[in-house]
């Protein structure tokens, strides 16, 4: 998959739902499985994903591209944080 819209909702349209546990399991862990949840609506004629994700009581890394990572959402964007910034936010949020 190269990431654009085309090609995700094709996966969404053949594979469904599976989708959403086989990202998480692979990606997060299935451990947190139960703070991502999926539905999809309908606007303007088009089937959107809405995505909800609760607060984990730890922090939760992302692994990428063979390396494993800590992001932020903030607004409507998600922030690599680096090492020194990774402990603040810990620290800050779980500490």
């Amino acid at each position: 998959m190269d990431g654009n819209l085309r090609n995700v909702r094709c996966m969404l349209s053949e594979i469904g739902m599976p989708l959403k546990d086989d990202l998480v399991n692979c990606d997060l862990g299935k451990e947190y499985r139960k703070f991502v949840h999926v539905s999809f609506e309908m606007a303007d004629g088009k089937n959107i994903c809405c995505v909800w994700i609760d607060k984990s009581p730890k922090p939760i890394f992302l692994k990428y591209k063979l390396k494993t990572i800590f992001i932020v959402r903030s607004g409507n964007s998600s922030q690599p944080y680096d090492a020194k910034e990774q402990h603040s936010y810990i620290k800050t949020h779980w500490e």
